[in-house]
């Protein structure tokens, strides 16, 4: 979002930075206020990236991560990149140990949540 032009705020940096003192997770934020906020991020940077023009989206940009091209573009396709790499980890892990799958977690929650227990 910075690199795009919008303010932004990290409200559990100290949390899940680089390099960041991890605990046991009892002072983590709950899943329901990790997906607010995701839902927030999504939709804002939904609506910057409407906005932005080719010219912008091909501007350089410096430190970028990864192998990208060094550029506001190439920047967006890591952090995309990198986010559906780590969920398919995540995937993995809870498959390889037999715990719920993603399907259930999240497609069929509603289900879970008012289904009676068998």
């Amino acid at each position: 979002m910075g690199l795009a032009g919008e303010a932004t705020t990290y409200p559990w940096l100290d949390k899940f930075a680089g390099g960041a003192r991890q605990s046991e997770g009892s002072d983590y934020p709950t899943l329901r206020e990790l997906g607010a906020a995701y839902s927030e991020v999504s939709e804002a940077m939904n609506r910057r990236l409407e906005g932005l023009s080719d010219a912008v989206l091909l501007e350089a940009v410096d430190d970028v991560p990864g192998e990208q091209e060094p550029t506001l573009r190439g920047v967006l396709t890591f952090w995309v990149w990198q986010d559906c790499y780590h969920l398919g980890q995540v995937g993995s892990i809870l498959t390889t140990l037999g715990l719920t799958d993603f399907e259930a977690l999240h497609y069929r929650r509603k289900q879970r949540l008012t289904s009676e227990p068998a």
